[in-house]
Protein backbone atom coordinates (compact mmCIF):
# COMPACT_ATOMS: atom_id res chain seq x y z
CA UNK A 1 0.00 0.00 0.00
CA UNK A 2 2.76 2.21 0.41
CA UNK A 3 3.52 2.70 -3.31
CA UNK A 4 -0.59 4.58 -3.70
CA UNK A 5 -1.62 7.62 -2.20
CA UNK A 6 -2.20 7.21 1.21
CA UNK A 7 -5.27 8.76 1.67
CA UNK A 8 -6.95 6.35 -0.96
CA UNK A 9 -5.04 3.31 0.99
CA UNK A 10 -6.40 4.15 4.33
CA UNK A 11 -9.80 4.56 2.75
CA UNK A 12 -9.06 0.84 1.50
CA UNK A 13 -7.91 -0.70 4.62
CA UNK A 14 -11.54 1.36 5.65
CA UNK A 15 -13.32 -0.11 3.21
CA UNK A 16 -12.40 -4.07 3.92
CA UNK A 17 -12.92 -3.13 7.80
CA UNK A 18 -16.93 -2.38 6.95
CA UNK A 19 -17.46 -5.13 4.08
CA UNK A 20 -15.86 -7.80 5.73
CA UNK A 21 -16.52 -8.01 8.92
CA UNK A 22 -15.03 -11.34 10.02
CA UNK A 23 -11.82 -10.97 8.44
CA UNK A 24 -7.94 -11.02 8.69
CA UNK A 25 -5.82 -8.34 6.40
CA UNK A 26 -2.39 -8.96 6.02
CA UNK A 27 0.21 -6.41 4.64
CA UNK A 28 4.26 -6.16 4.47
CA UNK A 29 5.39 -2.38 4.07
CA UNK A 30 8.68 -0.25 4.13
CA UNK A 31 9.43 1.77 7.09
CA UNK A 32 12.01 3.64 8.84
CA UNK A 33 12.46 6.32 5.66
CA UNK A 34 14.76 8.96 7.61
CA UNK A 35 18.16 7.03 8.35
CA UNK A 36 20.76 6.28 5.97
CA UNK A 37 18.95 2.88 4.39
CA UNK A 38 15.63 4.34 4.36
CA UNK A 39 16.56 7.72 2.06
CA UNK A 40 18.42 5.32 0.10
CA UNK A 41 15.42 3.08 -0.32
CA UNK A 42 13.14 5.88 -1.44
CA UNK A 43 15.49 7.29 -3.61
CA UNK A 44 15.89 3.60 -5.29
CA UNK A 45 12.50 3.06 -5.89
CA UNK A 46 11.35 6.54 -6.98
CA UNK A 47 14.73 6.59 -9.72
CA UNK A 48 12.56 3.10 -11.13
CA UNK A 49 9.29 5.21 -11.15
CA UNK A 50 7.74 3.26 -8.21
CA UNK A 51 8.08 5.83 -5.37
CA UNK A 52 6.82 5.27 -1.62
CA UNK A 53 3.54 7.94 -1.63
CA UNK A 54 2.59 6.09 1.65
CA UNK A 55 6.05 5.98 3.91
CA UNK A 56 6.51 9.29 4.92
CA UNK A 57 2.85 9.55 6.30
CA UNK A 58 3.38 6.10 8.20
CA UNK A 59 7.12 5.68 8.69
CA UNK A 60 7.28 3.28 11.92
CA UNK A 61 5.09 0.21 13.35
CA UNK A 62 3.65 2.52 15.34
CA UNK A 63 1.83 4.75 12.98
CA UNK A 64 0.94 1.37 11.08
CA UNK A 65 -0.83 0.22 14.08
CA UNK A 66 -2.89 3.50 14.97
CA UNK A 67 -3.80 3.35 11.07
CA UNK A 68 -5.28 -0.22 11.15
CA UNK A 69 -7.13 0.14 14.61
CA UNK A 70 -8.82 3.95 13.18
CA UNK A 71 -9.72 1.95 10.10
CA UNK A 72 -11.87 -0.37 12.19
CA UNK A 73 -9.61 -3.42 12.68
CA UNK A 74 -9.86 -4.46 16.53
CA UNK A 75 -6.62 -5.99 16.52
CA UNK A 76 -3.81 -4.96 14.68
CA UNK A 77 -0.02 -6.04 15.03
CA UNK A 78 2.92 -4.68 13.30
CA UNK A 79 6.66 -5.81 13.67
CA UNK A 80 9.39 -5.62 11.43
CA UNK A 81 10.77 -8.99 9.95
CA UNK A 82 13.41 -9.14 12.44
CA UNK A 83 10.63 -8.95 15.25
CA UNK A 84 8.58 -11.78 13.26
CA UNK A 85 11.63 -13.97 12.86
CA UNK A 86 12.44 -14.04 16.23
CA UNK A 87 9.20 -15.69 16.92
CA UNK A 88 10.70 -19.09 15.21
CA UNK A 89 11.99 -21.48 17.59
CA UNK A 90 15.92 -20.85 18.42
CA UNK A 91 16.68 -24.30 16.71
CA UNK A 92 14.89 -23.35 13.73
CA UNK A 93 16.55 -19.89 13.27
CA UNK A 94 19.93 -21.79 14.36
CA UNK A 95 19.93 -24.61 11.57
CA UNK A 96 19.08 -22.17 9.40
CA UNK A 97 21.96 -19.82 9.71
CA UNK A 98 24.68 -22.67 10.20
CA UNK A 99 23.19 -23.81 6.15
CA UNK A 100 26.28 -22.11 4.87
CA UNK A 101 28.98 -19.42 6.09
CA UNK A 102 27.12 -16.03 6.36
CA UNK A 103 28.76 -12.96 8.22
CA UNK A 104 27.40 -9.80 6.54
CA UNK A 105 24.62 -9.41 9.87
CA UNK A 106 24.64 -5.58 10.16
CA UNK A 107 23.18 -5.81 6.00
CA UNK A 108 20.75 -8.09 6.60
CA UNK A 109 19.30 -6.54 9.79
CA UNK A 110 19.32 -2.96 8.31
CA UNK A 111 17.12 -4.91 5.29
CA UNK A 112 15.11 -6.76 8.05
CA UNK A 113 14.17 -3.74 9.89
CA UNK A 114 12.85 -1.60 7.04
CA UNK A 115 10.52 -4.05 6.25
CA UNK A 116 7.16 -4.44 8.66
CA UNK A 117 4.15 -6.93 8.10
CA UNK A 118 0.94 -5.95 9.28
CA UNK A 119 -1.40 -8.46 10.92
CA UNK A 120 -5.41 -6.66 11.46
CA UNK A 121 -8.21 -8.77 12.75
CA UNK A 122 -11.81 -7.78 13.18
CA UNK A 123 -14.69 -10.25 14.33
CA UNK A 124 -12.71 -13.03 13.49
CA UNK A 125 -12.03 -15.27 16.41
CA UNK A 126 -10.29 -18.06 15.14
CA UNK A 127 -7.61 -15.57 14.20
CA UNK A 128 -7.46 -13.00 16.20
CA UNK A 129 -5.56 -15.65 18.94
CA UNK A 130 -3.01 -15.90 16.54
CA UNK A 131 -2.97 -11.73 16.64
CA UNK A 132 -2.72 -11.95 20.09
CA UNK A 133 0.09 -14.10 20.63
CA UNK A 134 2.19 -12.16 18.89
CA UNK A 135 4.01 -10.25 21.66
CA UNK A 136 7.79 -10.41 21.42
CA UNK A 137 9.91 -10.87 24.59
CA UNK A 138 12.94 -8.73 24.90
CA UNK A 139 15.07 -11.40 23.53
CA UNK A 140 13.40 -9.99 20.40
CA UNK A 141 15.34 -11.27 17.00
CA UNK A 142 17.52 -13.15 19.64
CA UNK A 143 17.37 -15.98 16.62
CA UNK A 144 19.02 -13.58 14.83
CA UNK A 145 22.44 -13.41 16.71
CA UNK A 146 25.36 -15.18 15.35
CA UNK A 147 25.98 -18.85 17.12
CA UNK A 148 28.83 -17.09 19.06
CA UNK A 149 26.92 -14.41 20.36
CA UNK A 150 24.22 -16.74 21.90
CA UNK A 151 21.70 -14.50 23.91
CA UNK A 152 22.00 -16.59 27.18
CA UNK A 153 25.84 -16.49 26.94
CA UNK A 154 27.87 -15.15 29.66
CA UNK A 155 28.99 -11.88 27.98
CA UNK A 156 25.43 -11.51 27.91
CA UNK A 157 24.05 -12.07 31.40
CA UNK A 158 27.27 -10.04 33.02
CA UNK A 159 25.61 -7.01 32.80
CA UNK A 160 25.90 -3.85 34.84
CA UNK A 161 23.78 -0.86 35.59
CA UNK A 162 24.59 2.31 34.49
CA UNK A 163 22.50 4.83 36.50
CA UNK A 164 19.31 3.39 35.24
CA UNK A 165 20.45 2.18 31.61
CA UNK A 166 21.25 -1.13 31.38
CA UNK A 167 24.60 -1.46 28.84
CA UNK A 168 24.84 -4.72 27.05
CA UNK A 169 27.37 -6.33 26.18
CA UNK A 170 25.99 -8.44 22.84
CA UNK A 171 27.96 -7.27 19.90
CA UNK A 172 30.27 -8.26 17.38
CA UNK A 173 32.60 -7.07 14.83
CA UNK A 174 33.85 -4.51 17.37
CA UNK A 175 38.11 -3.92 18.51
CA UNK A 176 38.95 -4.51 21.93
CA UNK A 177 42.04 -4.10 24.15
CA UNK A 178 43.72 -4.75 27.49
CA UNK A 179 44.64 -1.73 29.21
CA UNK A 180 45.64 -0.38 32.48
CA UNK A 181 44.11 2.78 34.37
CA UNK A 182 45.84 5.16 36.91
CA UNK A 183 45.71 2.63 39.37
CA UNK A 184 47.47 -0.14 37.32
CA UNK A 185 43.89 -2.09 36.83
CA UNK A 186 43.31 -3.55 34.46
CA UNK A 187 40.90 -2.61 31.77
CA UNK A 188 39.15 -4.20 28.93
CA UNK A 189 38.47 -1.15 26.19
CA UNK A 190 35.96 -2.21 23.29
CA UNK A 191 34.71 -0.08 20.58
CA UNK A 192 32.42 0.11 17.83
CA UNK A 193 30.84 -3.01 16.39
CA UNK A 194 27.32 -4.11 15.71
CA UNK A 195 24.51 -5.26 18.16
CA UNK A 196 22.15 -4.40 20.94
CA UNK A 197 22.23 -1.13 22.10
CA UNK A 198 19.11 -1.50 24.32
CA UNK A 199 17.21 1.34 25.19
CA UNK A 200 13.70 2.37 22.59
CA UNK A 201 14.44 2.53 18.98
CA UNK A 202 16.29 0.51 16.90
CA UNK A 203 18.09 -1.79 19.28
CA UNK A 204 20.30 -3.57 16.57
CA UNK A 205 23.07 -0.94 14.76
CA UNK A 206 26.50 0.22 14.31
CA UNK A 207 27.78 2.07 16.77
CA UNK A 208 31.12 3.93 17.80
CA UNK A 209 30.51 4.20 20.95
CA UNK A 210 33.33 3.06 23.72
CA UNK A 211 32.84 0.78 26.33
CA UNK A 212 35.03 0.25 29.50
CA UNK A 213 34.95 -3.18 31.27
CA UNK A 214 36.73 -3.81 34.51
CA UNK A 215 36.41 -7.58 35.72
CA UNK A 216 36.38 -8.49 39.11
CA UNK A 217 37.11 -11.76 39.25
CA UNK A 218 36.01 -12.10 43.24
CA UNK A 219 32.46 -11.35 43.09
CA UNK A 220 32.24 -12.66 39.57
CA UNK A 221 30.69 -10.08 37.91
CA UNK A 222 31.76 -7.57 35.45
CA UNK A 223 31.85 -3.37 35.27
CA UNK A 224 30.55 -2.16 32.16
CA UNK A 225 30.66 1.55 31.80
CA UNK A 226 29.81 3.79 28.85
CA UNK A 227 32.84 5.96 28.33
CA UNK A 228 32.53 9.45 26.63
CA UNK A 229 35.15 10.75 24.53
CA UNK A 230 35.77 13.38 22.89
CA UNK A 231 37.54 14.73 19.62
CA UNK A 232 37.92 12.88 15.98
CA UNK A 233 36.10 9.68 16.95
CA UNK A 234 36.72 6.87 13.83
CA UNK A 235 33.96 6.98 11.57
CA UNK A 236 34.51 3.34 10.56
CA UNK A 237 33.25 1.37 13.69
CA UNK A 238 33.19 -2.27 12.35
CA UNK A 239 36.16 -4.67 11.93
CA UNK A 240 38.37 -2.73 12.73
CA UNK A 241 41.77 -2.91 14.98
CA UNK A 242 42.82 -1.44 18.13
CA UNK A 243 46.33 -2.12 19.53
CA UNK A 244 47.77 -0.79 22.94
CA UNK A 245 50.97 1.03 23.33
CA UNK A 246 51.20 1.02 27.22
CA UNK A 247 54.40 3.42 27.05
CA UNK A 248 52.88 6.10 25.36
CA UNK A 249 49.12 5.50 27.52
CA UNK A 250 46.94 5.24 23.48
CA UNK A 251 45.69 2.20 21.91
CA UNK A 252 45.43 2.79 18.00
CA UNK A 253 42.79 1.89 16.20
CA UNK A 254 43.07 1.19 12.16
CA UNK A 255 41.08 0.24 9.49
CA UNK A 256 37.29 -0.62 9.75
CA UNK A 257 34.29 0.14 7.57
CA UNK A 258 30.90 1.05 7.58
CA UNK A 259 29.58 -1.06 4.64
CA UNK A 260 31.57 -4.07 2.94
CA UNK A 261 32.32 -1.66 0.04
CA UNK A 262 33.49 1.07 1.59
CA UNK A 263 36.81 -0.28 3.69
CA UNK A 264 39.32 2.24 5.46
CA UNK A 265 42.73 3.46 6.09
CA UNK A 266 42.44 5.51 8.70
CA UNK A 267 44.80 5.48 11.95
CA UNK A 268 43.24 7.16 14.91
CA UNK A 269 44.50 7.18 18.23
CA UNK A 270 42.74 7.38 21.97
CA UNK A 271 44.21 8.66 24.77
CA UNK A 272 43.23 5.83 27.52
CA UNK A 273 43.82 8.47 30.42
CA UNK A 274 42.31 11.55 28.70
CA UNK A 275 39.95 9.96 26.32
CA UNK A 276 40.29 12.08 23.35
CA UNK A 277 40.78 10.60 19.87
CA UNK A 278 42.95 11.79 17.50
CA UNK A 279 43.16 11.27 14.04
CA UNK A 280 47.05 10.47 13.14
CA UNK A 281 48.33 11.88 9.53
CA UNK A 282 50.17 9.31 7.85
CA UNK A 283 53.69 10.35 6.22
CA UNK A 284 55.36 8.46 3.44
CA UNK A 285 54.44 7.02 -0.36
CA UNK A 286 51.70 5.24 -0.62
CA UNK A 287 50.09 4.33 2.41
CA UNK A 288 48.47 1.41 4.01
CA UNK A 289 45.41 -0.18 2.06
CA UNK A 290 42.30 -0.08 3.05
CA UNK A 291 40.93 -3.12 4.96
CA UNK A 292 38.67 -4.71 7.43
CA UNK A 293 38.81 -7.84 9.60
CA UNK A 294 42.94 -7.98 9.46
CA UNK A 295 44.93 -8.15 12.45
CA UNK A 296 47.61 -5.43 14.08
CA UNK A 297 50.11 -6.41 16.78
CA UNK A 298 52.34 -3.33 18.45
CA UNK A 299 56.37 -4.07 18.23
CA UNK A 300 58.26 -2.35 20.29
CA UNK A 301 57.05 1.27 20.97
CA UNK A 302 56.63 2.82 17.56
CA UNK A 303 55.49 0.54 15.18
CA UNK A 304 52.69 -1.29 14.35
CA UNK A 305 52.23 -4.75 12.24
CA UNK A 306 48.92 -5.03 9.89
CA UNK A 307 48.22 -8.33 8.39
Amino acid sequence: LNYIDPDAASALIAWTARAVPSSAFVSMEQIEPDDQFGVMMKERLARRQSPLLGIDSFPTCAHHQQRYVHAGYQHAVVRDLAGWLSLFPDGECERVFTLEVFDEYEELFDTLAHYAIVLATRGAPAVRPVCESTRLSLAAVRGLCPPWLGHDSAWTALTCLEGEARVRLGRYGHCAAWTSDRAGRDVLLAFGGFGDGGGAGRAHHRTATLLRITVHPAREVLDVRRAPTTGATPEHPMHASMTYYPSRSIVVVFGGRDNPRKASAAVHTLCTTQLVWQRARISGTGGPIPRYRHTATRWGDRHLIVW
